[in-house]
């Protein structure tokens, strides 16, 4: 097949990872011939089992291809490849749990990638000859980002039942990337066409730079991962309400925003005013931070334990999109004013209000404008009044609301998710399909040091929901009624809401979220 000689080659240098940098059982499957300071090669151990495991498609004969770019991929000759020395054939095996490379003689220290970090397989085909790439994310466990990493084999046949093997091979490992269990499919029959995804894009978000993210990393992933995409560019304030509104959307198996909150609260609302809203809010949004606050992204990758500033936050909430589960995720349905908007997010009333409402003006400063408000209202230390009653989650649906006695609040938020900003938690715990919403305050008054720390606590750790001054309610309902002469903001997902009474609901698991 290849001209071969007897010495072994080690693979491209993105496999040189050992055990002790992953952070999950899953993961610590990896394994890989590695070299050391001296020049040593190595072999990392791993669990024989795996070799045990049920294999549904093997390729027989392929060999590794150093160092290529994914553009040199597409353009490798049978040539260049056969010109490399020290060529060794290898067993490609696909399994439910990953992917299982085998040297000749040496099969007992396999390379494995588990299906848990596979995110995609891309075959380049010139009548017989084959390069077959696999892209995988692994974790990095110190700094919880992920990582991307490629192996690339080339495969060489004129037989018409190998090429047809590596045809099922292809197919099958799309399908394993997508979550199906191979044992329960007949490969051969099952039909595989590529997912149909509806990417928006936000192009003046946070700091603008929405298009730059969309082309460097999200087509780039959406590619590896063999996905059909639609891409739309947003022109203003209203663009994904309307779009949302009057789309056909059932032709996409998802949909992803490259954004801010405000997109999101913009699409679902969209959505929501549509005659076939019940169907169209069946299909999965992921979400790519590219605002300033990245409420939901910040949510759902504190959720996943994953790092979420926005420097690794982009790859690992595309990670999410592309091997994450569609998860039921609930709504806010809020009245105002013979008016209503649904959130997925959070609605606030008070310091936090203004803070964000104010800070808007500074959005090139990133987050960095929150802290820079949030001190300025700390200096006035101003709290707002009105009637609150609530309705708790596990109180029967038609049951009286309750009034919270108290002589006002400095925090008042109904929120659906843990953060109200990237790195700020409002209630770590909280997750959105959680089937109900929480009810976070501070009452007033509060010493300016108390709120300073807490803000503080709530960056760092989330631990300010264990200090005195923070209450939670866990609650199906919430009604506000502001006081005549309260002149305080009131923000939905970010947006401002002009002061006045607000009923809102939670609606269970209403909606999808995909991560």
């Amino acid at each position: 097949m290849f001209e071969r000689s007897g010495s072994h080659r080690v693979g491209d240098a993105s496999v040189k990872t050992t055990t002790s940098t992953m952070s999950t059982t899953t993961e610590e499957w990896f394994s890989a011939p590695v070299i050391d300071a001296q020049g040593t090669i190595k072999y990392v151990p791993i669990d024989q089992d795996i070799l045990q495991v049920p294999v549904f498609v093997t390729l027989h004969g392929a060999v590794d291809v150093i160092g290529l770019t994914d553009s040199e991929a597409t353009r490798v000759t049978l040539k260049d490849i056969q010109s490399q020395k020290g060529l060794v054939e290898l067993e490609i095996r696909l399994a439910n749990e990953g992917v299982i490379i085998l040297q000749k003689e040496m099969t007992q220290y396999p390379r494995v990638i588990p299906a848990s970090v596979l995110t995609g397989c891309v075959l380049n085909k010139r009548s017989n000859f084959f390069v077959i790439s696999f892209y995988y994310y692994t974790l990095e466990k110190y700094q919880n980002r992920r990582m991307e990493r490629v192996l690339r084999y080339a495969y060489m046949t004129s037989s018409a039942e190998e090429q047809k093997n590596i045809n099922s091979f292809y197919k099958a490992i799309q399908l394993l990337i997508r979550g199906v269990d191979l044992e329960t499919i007949n490969i051969e029959a099952e039909d595989w066409t590529p997912d149909q995804v509806l990417v928006l894009v936000n192009p003046v978000s946070g700091k603008k730079k929405g298009r730059s993210i969309f082309q460097n990393t999200v087509t780039k992933m959406l590619n590896q991962a063999c996905t059909d995409f639609r891409l739309v560019v947003t022109s203003g304030k209203g663009f994904a309400h309307t779009y949302a509104s009057r789309e056909r959307l059932d032709v996409f198996s998802a949909i992803l925003l490259v954004s801010g909150d405000g997109l999101y609260n913009e699409f679902i609302n969209g959505i929501m005013s549509r005659v076939d809203w019940k169907k169209a809010i069946q299909i999965p949004i992921g979400i790519i931070p590219a605002g300033s606050n990245n409420t939901l992204a910040g949510s759902i990758l504190a959720q996943r334990n994953e790092h979420t500033r926005r420097k690794y936050a982009v790859t690992n909430c595309m990670f999410a999109f592309i091997k994450g589960r569609v998860q039921p995720t609930d709504l806010l349905k809020v009245h105002y004013r013979n008016l209503v908007d649904y959130s997925g997010l959070y609605h606030t009333w008070g310091n936090l209000a203004e803070v964000y409402h104010k800070s808007r003006r500074l959005a090139w400063l990133g987050n960095y404008r929150l802290t820079f408000w949030f001190i300025v209202r700390l200096l006035q230390n101003n709290g707002v009044r009105g009637r609150v009653y609530y309705r708790h989650a596990n109180a029967d649906g038609e049951s009286e609301l309750v009034q919270l006695t108290t002589q006002g609040f400095s925090v008042l938020s109904v929120s659906n998710v843990s953060h109200l900003s990237y790195n700020t938690a409002i209630k770590p715990d909280l997750t959105p399909s959680g089937g109900h919403a929480a009810l976070c305050f501070v009452r007033y008054p509060i010493s300016r040091r108390k709120l300073f720390s807490m803000l503080q606590q709530a960056r760092r750790d989330g631990s300010h929901i264990h200090t005195h001054d923070f209450e939670s309610i866990p609650v199906s309902a919430v009604v506000i009624v502001p006081d005549e002469e309260s002149q305080s903001k009131t923000l939905l997902d970010g947006e401002k809401l002009p002061t006045s009474n607000v009923e809102i609901e939670v609606l269970p698991s209403i909606a999808k979220l995909k991560y």
